[in-house]
């Protein structure tokens, strides 16, 4: 990624890089102290931009790693040039850690996980996860890692702050590389960190190879490139091509799986006879013939006929033993009722009782008879 002659980022084929309007406006100024300067205006961008346009946000955050990375100028320049320089690199990092520690985890792996491209072609075999970009561009600034700065948690880089610089550049940096390592990536094939000597060398091509920025020089490209034994720096211009060992890879190959199934084997019996042989322990066990398989499918067909039959009847068993219950039932509840013809008589004998009832005379009392 590039700015064009309209001041636009674009990609390689001069594409436009940014989709939304308010990362149209962020990537305008060149310099991130002019857009993040301290974590009150980062907060802000976090709620209204950052977090919001997560595919923004990680073109954003690749854009300037890459300008950090390839800038071999800036840290040999005078001071004003080289303050400038780290405090960009403060941003950046400041950046990184608000997104980390205020982003959803999905939304947080969507910006910074995965690899980063480092070469200007974007080719596969030079993209690297976040952690290993971040300790390239520490290897840049070893000479100023001991620089008293804010806590990234709270930094401000105003001329007027009073913000207490309470730890250093070196501290920040490796609080950010420690937070990306636990960012979803191969960590199988990137399990390594930079070595001492690749840093020293990154941080001598940063103060040694001073470029004249005119057009005619060809730009500078420092990058990664993953190969099948190991991860390695290359620093280029034009024809000039250095390259240093960062590490070795170690990823474990895939073990082949045997998906072949072996013979079924018959086993073996002896067979006593006047003159036994000995047996040959070594000799290979006989294989099931075909007759020998077909046989055992024939009886599994069989066995598995005969269990469908037998769930048949379990089923017809079980029908009939609810119908014999239902009936058991009907027995005990009729033993303490009276049938229909019973229950008439009885109807029966009660009316005529109540009739001879009310037809015998009424006798009174013999003390009803003393007040006649």
């Amino acid at each position: 990624m590039v700015r064009n002659s309209e001041g636009k980022i674009v990609d390689e084929n001069g594409v436009e890089v940014f989709k939304s309007d308010v990362f149209k406006q962020l990537s305008g100024p060149d310099h991130l102290i002019k857009v993040c300067p301290s974590t009150k205006f980062l907060n802000f961008q976090m709620e209204k931009a950052y977090l919001p346009n997560p595919e923004d946000t990680r073109k954003f955050v690749e854009y300037h790693f890459s300008k950090l990375v390839d800038d071999n100028t800036s840290l040999a320049s005078n001071d004003e040039i080289h303050h400038a320089y780290i405090d960009d690199v403060v941003c950046l990092l400041g950046m990184i850690n608000g997104i980390d520690k205020k982003a959803p985890q999905d939304v947080k792996n969507s910006i910074l996980g995965g690899t980063f491209p480092t070469k200007n072609d974007n080719s596969e075999d030079s993209k690297v996860p976040l952690y290993l970009v971040t300790e390239m561009l520490k290897a840049k600034c070893q000479k100023d890692l001991g620089k008293q700065v804010s806590n990234l948690d709270n930094y401000d880089l105003g001329k007027d702050s009073t913000v207490v610089k309470d730890s250093t550049l070196g501290s920040e940096f490796d609080k950010v590389v420690n937070a990306a390592k636990q960012l979803d990536f191969d960590k199988e094939l990137f399990s390594g960190d930079m070595s001492k000597e690749s840093m020293d060398y990154f941080e001598r091509c940063s103060y040694t190879l001073n470029v004249d920025t005119a057009k005619n020089n060809p730009p500078i490209d420092n990058y990664a490139k993953v190969e099948a034994d190991k991860c390695s720096l290359f620093v280029t211009q034009g024809d000039i091509v250095n390259n240093i060992k960062m590490f070795d890879i170690t990823k474990k190959q895939e073990a082949s799986v045997n998906l072949e199934i072996p013979a079924i084997e018959k086993p073996v019996i002896a067979v006593p006879t006047v003159e036994q042989q000995p047996v040959n322990t070594d000799a290979p066990k006989e294989a099931n013939s075909g007759n020998d398989l077909e046989e055992k499918r024939e009886n599994a067909k069989k066995v598995s006929s005969e269990i469908k039959d037998l769930d048949a009847k379990i089923k017809e068993l079980t029908t009939l033993r609810a119908q014999k219950e239902a009936e058991l039932h009907e027995i005990y509840e009729s033993m303490f009722k009276k049938t229909p013809a019973e229950e008439e008589a009885k109807k029966q004998a009660e009316l005529q009782q109540m009739v001879t009832q009310q037809a015998q005379p009424v006798v009174p009392s013999i003390n009803a008879q003393m007040f006649k």
